[in-house]
């Protein structure tokens, strides 16, 4: 049964915000819309003005893990960090074949001067640990992005399985689009050892973090 609009506009001053009273305004909400019933639409849409509202200023409910479960400024930081670095994969897939070589070159003389080569390739070129700088970036941009979304999903949902494997496979995902993408591009093509380095990038990343959170949940 819906919320009347006067109990709706109460929980604007609730808190904290249950998770299943979320649930509820939502399908409050989107039922009122289904069946045109305006007075389930305004108690639906009070409820919605509550939830943005606690969006804006923090929610909280018993399922959260970090800070309280405030939907904070820490969070918001990390879901943009997290953007950025998906907008800087992106953006590096969508580079020609030319631009990524003259791009790939610099970092590698870069590279050579602050962490000496570990071997040479079949062509003579520079490796570290077996992995030529293009095989290497894969591991250093989806570590990255490991990093970014494990700290997200910790902040949100707090350590557990459930919440290393979710971010894992948020990982896999933006790794296959990533490889579908290259299809798009001109001289470049899908290329299977590539999603193999990315999850050796990204699975590092989420062990790194979930491994430090649960070794700080003990020792709190």
């Amino acid at each position: 049964m819906p919320l009347s609009a006067k109990s709706a506009r109460a929980t604007i001053r609730m808190t904290p915000l249950p998770y299943y009273e979320q649930s509820l305004c939502a399908s409050s909400f989107l039922r009122s819309l289904m069946i045109g019933d305006y007075r389930s639409y305004e108690s639906g849409s009070c409820v919605l003005e509550a939830l943005l509202a606690h969006v804006k200023n923090g929610y909280t409910h018993e399922n959260n893990y970090v800070n309280g479960g405030h939907m904070d400024r820490r969070s918001v930081l990390l879901l943009v960090l997290l953007l950025v670095i998906l907008g800087g994969i992106f953006a590096l897939t969508q580079q020609s074949t030319k631009d990524t070589s003259n791009l790939s070159w610099r970092v590698e003389q870069w590279l050579v001067r602050v962490f000496p080569p570990t071997g040479t390739g079949s062509a003579g070129e520079p490796t570290w640990f077996g992995l030529t700088i293009r095989r290497l970036a894969h591991v250093v941009e989806f570590g990255a992005l490991g990093l970014a979304a494990s700290a997200l999903a910790l902040q949100l949902m707090g350590p557990g399985p459930r919440t290393a494997v979710l971010t894992a496979l948020v990982c896999l995902g933006a790794s296959l689009v990533d490889e579908i993408h290259k299809t798009f591009v001109p001289g470049r093509h899908f290329d299977p050892k590539d999603l193999i380095l990315d999850a050796v990038g990204y699975m590092l990343a989420i062990l790194l973090v979930f491994g430090l959170a649960h070794l700080l949940s003990r020792n709190a």
